[in-house]
């Protein structure tokens, strides 16, 4: 029973009707806040040479690193150059239902509401992305 449900398996993951998923991952360094009111942007991530354009993105995922614990009101943005998305904490997944060029390139944007010396500063250590998306 074991060897036909692996058969079965098997068929399905190589059958030409299967769409294959694939991603890619970057990570950056980070920026450093010092002040309310500021916004900074993280270096770009782009997909590795291999990887096609126009193939639609299904998920994307993101963990952020920080020095030190966030402030409340820090807010932070995934963006590329047609669209940003509000990041709901410092690690998540979304799922894409926006066109977007999967290879990017993307940004972080950090941004604290409010005003004054931030204590400690908002130092952010590593930016990390992955990017789901079809193969055809």
């Amino acid at each position: 029973m074991k060897r036909r449900v692996f058969a079965i398996m098997l068929m399905l993951a190589t059958s030409p009707v299967s769409i294959a998923a694939s991603s890619w991952s970057q990570q950056s360094g980070g920026v450093t806040l010092s002040h309310g009111g500021q916004t900074a942007t993280s270096p770009a991530l782009v997909a590795p040479s291999g990887v096609a354009a126009a193939l639609p993105v299904t998920y994307v995922a993101w963990r952020i690193e920080l020095l030190t614990p966030p402030p409340a009101n820090l807010k932070v943005t995934l963006c590329n150059k047609n669209w940003c998305v509000p990041l709901n904490g410092l690690k998540g997944r979304i799922k894409v239902t926006e066109n977007f060029d999967v290879k990017g390139p993307f940004h972080f944007v950090y941004h604290v509401h409010g005003w004054g010396k931030l204590t400690p500063p908002l130092h952010v250590v590593q930016n990390a992305l992955t990017v789901t998306y079809k193969k055809r």
